[in-house]
């Protein structure tokens, strides 16, 4: 019962922090093209394209 139980946590808990992940990336994008305003609480990575032209630049 208790090996039954633990696998059932642990499959629920990852789906969980995948869907976090995912809601993260689709808010950056949402920010990123302008659609939603920025947020200054949530930290978005610089898209790659922008990484790249900065890195080019220098």
């Amino acid at each position: 019962m208790a090996v039954l139980y633990l696998l059932l946590v642990s499959l629920l808990g990852g789906s969980d922090y995948d869907q976090a992940v995912a809601d993260h990336a689709w808010t950056c994008q949402m920010i990123s093209e302008k659609v939603w305003p920025a947020d200054p609480t949530i930290h978005c990575p610089e898209p790659l394209e922008t990484l790249a032209l900065n890195t080019a630049s220098q």
